[in-house]
């Protein structure tokens, strides 16, 4: 399974749809949206089971990790915005964010230090997929911004002309937590 590839190919779609469909600005596309239209695309191209906003310590307690209350004082009540299943157990979680002028790199930084909290607790593979704006500062400073804070190559899919036409934008994906594919997820076929 390509999922870092998987992630960008629909998020992409995703965003292209919304401000089609909306006639908004490119980055006024809602988290959720993005969500529904990754889970979906993610399960018609390798048909494994998804959900929606799992909570992490229900990942955690299904790979076997003991429930209560340390679990939930080291995790909290975070929710994967998407879990991928195979065989009905977890095998990775993508959380997903915008990053442009009001939603700033420290809310990036967050989510990803919540996936590898819950990676070093349990073998999950964690992803994190992120609309990448150009601001005042260009797209691919944007994008080396968000390599460095996460200490990753993140994948971009193709460069995009903002609707209005002033900006730019991609959708990036890249693996924060595991270090393989999960087992017995193969390519589409």
């Amino acid at each position: 399974m390509d999922a870092v590839k998987a992630v960008v190919d629909f998020g992409t779609a995703a965003v292209l749809r919304y401000r089609t469909m909306s006639e908004e600005p490119d980055n006024r596309v809602q988290e959720y949206f993005l969500r529904t239209c990754i889970a979906l695309g993610l399960y018609e191209r390798f048909r494994c089971g998804v959900q929606l906003e799992t909570l992490y310590t229900d990942v955690a307690t299904s790979l076997g990790v003991p429930g209560g209350s340390e679990l939930t004082n080291k995790i909290g009540g975070c929710k994967a915005d998407i879990a991928v299943f195979q065989n009905g157990l977890p095998h990775a979680i993508i959380e997903l964010k915008i990053l442009d002028e009001p939603r700033p790199l420290w809310k990036v930084e967050d989510d990803v230090r919540k996936v590898r909290r819950l990676g070093e607790i349990c073998k999950i593979q964690g992803y994190c997929g992120v609309l990448i704006c150009q601001t005042a500062a260009s797209l691919e400073e944007q994008t080396h911004r968000l390599e460095r804070s996460l200490l990753r190559k993140v994948h971009t899919g193709a460069t995009q002309i903002s609707r209005d036409g002033k900006w730019q934008w991609c959708f990036g994906c890249c693996l924060v937590s595991g270090n393989q594919e999960p087992e017995g997820v193969g390519d589409a076929p």
